[in-house]
């Protein structure tokens, strides 16, 4: 029998806590090719010249995607953001509107997407964001900076393995809104 894992973070989590079994756990990632194919940045918009920046987050699981790290990250950018919430059912949206307390975010919500509709989502905003608390590797992540976005998040788990930063991929100290928050302003300016 072997284990398998989908990123180096974890097959080293696992190697140091089953070290016993650590030959019989290997990484696999799942469909996607971490390397090459990341796209710089097609950041050919001014943000003086925008009446808001478009946000996506994609992530069922909204508490460790980070959700509350965005709100209060957005809140210290003195920008006007369009938010869209894509993964969460929509039972959640007032939990999630929750933590969106500044008048410079406005949120849609737009519940489970198929991963086509996702795709069309990345392509219509500005910059992809979810800054996870926990993440093996942050595959969605990965598909947002193939596309040619900027990737906002922290630096949990895998993702550091999956982005690279200033290129597609503009990371942060995980749980830091504040660093978050610096993070953002050097992808958008």
């Amino acid at each position: 029998h072997l284990i398998l894992t989908n990123s180096d973070f974890l097959t080293k989590e696992l190697r140091k806590n089953y070290p016993k079994y650590s030959f019989k756990i290997l990484r696999l990632y799942k469909g996607i090719e971490l390397q090459g194919n990341l796209q710089k940045n097609d950041c050919k918009w001014n943000v003086e010249d925008l009446d808001h920046i478009k946000i996506l987050f994609v992530k069922n699981d909204f508490i460790t995607g980070g959700v509350e790290i965005l709100a209060e990250s957005l809140a210290l950018v003195k920008l006007q953001f369009w938010v869209t919430i894509i993964g969460p059912d929509l039972k959640y949206a007032d939990e999630i509107r929750s933590y969106f307390k500044s008048p410079n975010v406005t949120l849609n919500f737009s519940g489970r997407q198929s991963q086509e509709k996702v795709f069309n989502y990345m392509a219509t905003h500005h910059i992809f964001c979810v800054p996870s608390l926990q993440e093996a590797l942050g595959v969605a992540k990965r598909e947002a900076g193939k596309t040619g976005r900027p990737v906002g998040s922290s630096d949990a788990g895998g993702i550091p393995q999956a982005l690279d930063y200033g290129n597609c991929g503009f990371l942060s100290e995980k749980g830091n809104a504040r660093a978050l928050s610096v993070s953002l302003n050097d992808c958008l300016y």
